[in-house]
C-alpha cells in the first residue's frame, strides 16, 4: 500500500529540481504556488466571494475531523504552507551568505518567513494528530522539528541559543529520518541531503560529539531519554523497533591517518580532533549527488578545526621567539591542501552534474525550445565548474606549479570544447547556419591540438574524483574531429550557395582601362574590348553653380529688412556727405568767379 511521504513531498521535491541557487529556489516557489491552486480546489475551500473575505475563508478553520473524516489532502495542504514559507526562508539564506551581510529589511522578512512557517507546521501537527499511518506521522514531526530548528538558528532574536532544545530537535528528526532510509521507506540521496545540511550543525550544538561515531552515540542515547520523557517521536520510533548501536570509537581512532601527500609537499595532522575530522571525510563513500554535499559539509568542519589549531598554536607560541618555522610551514600546507580538496569536492559535484545533463543533450528530441532550455542548463554548469577551476589555480602551492595550473586549464578547456562544439555549434546546425558551426568546431579543434601536443610531453596528473583522464581527451578529440567532419561539406555547399546570388563585380573593359590602367594581355578578349551596357555609377554633384546663384536669391521674407538697411546705409551716407562739405572751408574766388588766386 502506498504511503504519504511529506518528507520526500519537500526536501525529495528540492533534490529532484536542484534547487540550488537564488534563481533555482524562485522557480520552486512558483511550482509550489501551483501545487497549493490545485490542492484548495480539491479540498473544495476556494473561496470565489472576496467581500468579507475573514469571515468566509476556509483554510484557517481546517480541523482534525476535516482531515480524518473528509480528506487526507488537507494534510498536504498544510504541509505545503509551511514548505512555501520555509523555501523562501532559504532562498533569503542563500542571499545573505553570498553577499556577507543582510541588505535592507532581508534579516526581518527572513524571521517573519520562519516563524510563519513554523506557526504552520504546528497547526499542521494539530490537524494531522489522529493520522493511524505511523510513517506519515512520524515525518510530519520531523519535518516540524527540523523547521523549529531553522526558526531558532535564523529566526528567534536571542542573546543565547538555546542549544539543549536545538540538538533535541534536530537528533529526533534525524533519527527518525535515518530509521525510515533503513526500512527502504525513504530514498538514501534525500537522508544524505538532510545530514549534509543538519549533521554539522548537531555537532556544533552538542557537547563531546567529535566524529561520527560519537554522533551516533549521541542520537542513540537521545532517543532513549526522550522516549522517557514521552516525546511522540521517540514514543513511535521505538513502538516500530527502532534499535542503533553505538559503535566503539577506539577501534575507529586506532586506524586515523595523519600524514598526508600533496603532489611535492608532505604534511602531519598533530592534532587528535583535526585528524577525527580528515578520518570522517575519508568515510565518506560518494554514490550519488548527495554525498558529494556530505563530503563538503566534512571537509569544512576540517577546515574549521584546523583554522581554529593554528590560531590556538599562534597564541600558545606568541612569546617563544626561536620557535622551528617547521610547524607553521606544515600547517599551511595542510591548509591549502583542505582548501584545495575542499574545491574539487564542488568541481566533482558539478562534473557529476554535467555529465548527466550530456547525456541528456545526446538522447534529448529534436525540438529547438528543448534543446535551448539544455543548452542553458549546460552553459551555467560549465560558468560554475570554470570558476572553481580558476579559484584552485590561485591557492598557495598550485599557482607555482606549472604542471597543475596547465592541467587545470586543460580541464576548463575540455569542459569549454564540450559546450562549444558539442552544444552551441550543434544549435547553429540546426539552424542551417553551416560555416557558424564549421568555424566553431574547427576552433575548438585547433586549441585541443595545440594542448594535446604541449600535454604529451608530460604524464597526465590524476586530478582528485578522476576529472580529466587520457580516455576523456581522446573521447573529446574524436568527438569534434568527427563533428567538423560531418558538416565540412554542408559548409561549402552554403558557400557556393551564397556566391551565386551575389552580382558578379564590375570589370571595366580595355577600352576603359587604357587611360586609367596598365592592359595585361590576359585582359583582351572579344567579349571585353568595350562596354557591351551601360553601367550606372554615382557621379558626384557640381555645387558650384548654385553657390554663384545663391548670392543672387532673395526671399520674400528677407526683402523689407534688406530695404530698410540700404535706407540707413543711404542716409548714413548723406549725412556723412553733409558733415563734410560743412567742414571743408569756402574757397575763395577771383573777380567775376572768373579769376582765381
Amino acid at each position: 500500500m502506498a504511503v504519504y511521504s511529506p518528507i520526500a513531498a519537500t526536501f525529495g521535491a528540492r533534490i529532484e529540481q536542484f534547487v540550488e541557487t537564488d534563481s533555482d529556489y524562485a522557480k520552486y516557489h512558483g511550482k509550489i504556488n501551483l501545487k497549493l491552486r490545485h490542492l484548495r480546489h480539491r479540498c473544495k475551500i476556494v473561496t470565489k466571494d472576496t467581500r468579507k473575505y475573514t469571515t468566509k475563508e476556509k483554510y484557517s478553520k481546517i480541523t482534525s475531523d476535516d482531515y480524518d473524516k473528509k480528506n487526507k489532502l488537507f494534510g498536504a495542504l498544510v504541509l505545503m504552507h509551511a514548505e512555501r514559507d520555509l523555501s523562501f526562508a532559504e532562498g533569503i539564506k542563500l542571499r545573505i551568505r553570498q553577499r556577507g551581510k543582510a541588505k535592507g529589511g532581508e534579516q526581518k522578512l527572513l524571521t517573519t518567513r520562519l516563524k510563519k512557517a513554523y506557526k504552520t507546521s504546528q497547526n499542521l501537527l494539530k490537524i494531522t494528530q489522529n493520522e493511524g499511518q505511523w510513517i506519515t506521522r512520524a515525518q510530519y514531526l520531523a519535518y516540524e522539528k527540523m523547521i523549529h530548528v531553522e526558526y531558532m538558528l535564523f529566526g528567534k532574536t536571542v542573546k543565547t541559543k538555546n542549544n539543549k532544545l536545538i540538538t533535541k530537535e534536530l537528533g529526533l528528526a534525524l533519527a527518525a529520518c535515518t530509521f525510515l532510509k533503513d526500512k527502504e521507506i525513504l530514498p538514501a540521496d534525500i537522508i544524505d541531503y538532510l545530514n549534509a545540511k543538519y549533521e554539522y550543525t548537531l555537532t556544533q550544538y552538542s557537547e563531546g560529539t567529535k566524529s561520527s561515531a560519537d554522533l551516533r552515540k549521541y542520537i542513540s542515547e537521545l532517543i532513549d531519554a526522550e522516549k522517557n520523557n514521552n516525546d511522540e517521536l521517540a514514543v513511535l520510533l521505538s513502538n516500530n523497533g527502532y534499535k542503533m548501536k553505538a559503535e566503539d570509537t577506539d577501534a575507529e581512532k586506532a586506524h586515523i591517518q595523519r600524514k598526508i601527500k600533496w603532489r611535492a609537499f608532505n604534511c602531519t595532522i598533530k592534532d587528535n580532533e583535526v585528524a577525527q575530522s580528515f578520518n570522517d571525510v575519508q568515510n565518506v563513500r560518494i554514490k550519488n549527488i548527495a554525498d558529494y554535499g556530505s563530503r563538503l559539509s566534512k571537509w569544512e568542519t576540517f577546515l574549521s578545526k584546523q583554522q581554529q589549531y593554528m590560531a590556538h598554536s599562534v597564541d600558545a607560541d606568541a612569546d617563544q621567539e626561536d620557535e622551528d618555522m617547521d610547524n607553521e610551514e606544515n600547517d599551511e600546507i595542510l591548509l591549502s591542501y583542505i582548501k584545495f580538496q575542499m574545491i574539487f569536492t564542488s568541481i566533482s559535484r558539478d562534473a557529476y552534474l554535467f555529465n548527466r545533463l550530456w547525456k541528456q543533450w545526446q538522447s534529448q528530441s529534436s525540438s529547438m525550445s528543448s534543446k535551448l532550455t539544455k543548452y542553458k542548463e549546460i552553459e551555467r554548469i560549465v560558468k560554475n565548474l570554470k570558476s572553481y577551476l580558476r579559484d584552485a589555480t590561485d591557492l598557495p602551492g598550485v599557482y607555482s606549479d606549472d604542471e597543475l595550473i596547465f592541467q587545470l586549464e586543460l580541464a576548463m578547456d575540455y569542459f569549454q570544447f564540450h559546450l562549444i562544439s558539442g552544444c552551441l555549434a550543434s544549435l547553429y546546425q540546426s539552424q542551417g547556419k553551416y560555416r557558424e558551426a564549421l568555424a566553431l568546431h574547427v576552433h575548438s579543434y585547433q586549441i585541443l591540438q595545440a594542448k594535446l601536443q604541449v600535454q604529451q610531453e608530460t604524464e597526465l596528473i590524476e586530478l582528485p574524483g578522476q576529472l580529466l583522464t587520457n580516455d576523456k581527451l581522446k573521447a573529446l578529440d574524436e568527438m569534434i574531429k568527427a563533428n567538423w567532419k560531418s558538416i565540412i561539406g554542408l559548409a561549402g555547399y552554403e558557400k557556393e550557395l551564397n556566391a551565386s546570388f551575389i552580382a558578379p563585380k564590375y570589370q571595366q573593359t580595355v577600352i576603359e582601362k587604357i587611360d586609367t590602367k596598365s592592359v595585361q594581355p590576359g585582359d583582351v578578349r572579344l567579349d571585353n574590348l568595350f562596354p557591351l551596357k551601360p553601367v550606372i555609377r554615382p557621379v558626384g554633384a557640381k555645387p558650384t553653380l548654385f553657390d554663384m546663384a545663391f548670392n543672387y536669391i532673395d526671399y520674400e521674407d528677407d526683402i523689407q529688412p534688406r530695404k530698410k538697411a540700404v535706407n540707413t546705409i543711404e542716409k548714413k551716407g548723406t549725412s556723412v556727405e553733409s558733415n563734410e562739405n560743412e567742414e571743408q572751408p569756402a574757397k575763395k574766388r577771383g573777380f567775376l568767379g572768373l579769376f582765381g588766386r
